[in-house]
């Protein structure tokens, strides 16, 4: 069992994300590369993973020191879909965060510091999409990118812009996603 702060995109931002992820399975089918896809249900950002047990008492100080740091609603764009390529994101289908990164670090930094959590790991605000079965050569991943690039450069894209007005506390049990708690904005 695991738990996390974070926040699953709205509907109408699930819908432009399914249309996404279609344009660009069709590359890896194509390929005969086999993706794990991430149900759309559970399209999310994460912004902390919570590491010890998350009980009554501490969802009461987590609701308490979150309200204390979250106090306007934060408007976020999606950019191009990435794979990732360093250890921690190797394989990993995600959507990028264009607009609002910067407010979503920071505000990652004061969740941080409000909860005293020591979390050293590099923070890249994504949605992730799926997970590649196997190891890319250079090749592939060269290829996969530019198929990528020529999927949206071609297609018409529209921004899809929407808000964060409510961090949830989330647990993740056998896949299954839990949301415990919602902290909202006050304004």
């Amino acid at each position: 069992m695991n738990h996390f702060l974070g926040f699953f995109v709205d509907d109408q931002t699930r819908k432009q994300v399914v249309k996404k992820v279609g344009k660009v399975s069709t590359i890896f089918s194509g390929m005969h590369i086999q993706v794990r896809w991430i149900k759309p249900s559970n399209y999310h950002i994460k912004l902390q993973n919570l590491k010890s047990p998350v009980g009554p008492i501490k969802q009461i100080y987590i609701k308490k020191k979150i309200e204390d740091i979250f106090s306007e609603p934060i408007q976020l764009s999606l950019g191009s879909i990435k794979l990732g390529m360093n250890r921690n994101l190797r394989g990993l289908l995600y959507l990028e965060i264009d607009d609002g990164g910067e407010q979503l670090r920071e505000l990652r930094y004061k969740m941080l510091k409000n909860l005293k959590i020591k979390d050293n790991v590099q923070f890249v605000p994504h949605i992730a999409l799926g997970r590649i079965n196997k190891d890319l050569s250079r090749q592939e991943k060269s290829n996969i990118l530019k198929d990528i690039e020529n999927v949206f450069e071609h297609g018409s894209t529209t921004e899809t812009e929407f808000f964060l007005k409510e961090i949830e506390l989330v647990k993740i049990q056998e896949g299954d996603y839990e949301v415990l708690k919602k902290f909202k904005t006050e304004s």
